[in-house]
């Protein structure tokens, strides 16, 4: 619910969820959250061998995600939850955990270590290439 494919409508309902979501999130709760995603994206094949998560650790970032979004569905926020789903559906319902799980995520671009390792990935491009290829619009080949 918190990755979804496609961009969900926001409405009016869903905004007021939204807020309420962003009121309520605890930085623990955030951290929780961004666990989580990170958990569940190291079990893409493509990348599960730089990621190793015993069962028991993925068990426990489960349940402490899953109470995060229990607490804010069912205690925090479940009037806008109700209004939400009953006026906007599920297309409204997942804008709002859109917007909670692009703020959860959002917090690590800032921090110093997340910062550094995109520094790291600038060491190896060429920006002679990549100017190049910015301003004529034609590849640069490898």
């Amino acid at each position: 619910m918190l990755l979804t494919s496609t961009t969900a409508f926001a409405g009016e309902h869903s905004e007021r969820l939204s807020k309420c979501f962003m009121a309520s999130t605890t930085e623990e709760d955030k951290t929780a959250l961004v666990r989580w995603i990170f958990g569940a994206i190291s079990r893409y094949p493509e990348v599960s061998d730089i990621a190793n998560l015993s069962p028991q650790t993925w068990d426990e970032i489960t349940k402490s995600s899953a109470h995060v979004l229990q607490k804010l569905i069912a205690d925090k926020c479940a009037s806008e939850s109700r209004d939400a789903i009953l006026n906007e559906g599920m297309s409204g319902y997942k804008s709002a955990f859109e917007t909670l799980g692009s703020t959860a995520v959002g917090g690590l671009m800032s921090d110093p270590a997340v910062v550094k390792a995109f520094a790291d990935l600038e060491t190896h491009m060429s920006e002679e290439k990549i100017m190049k290829a910015l301003m004529t619009g034609t590849s640069q080949g490898e």
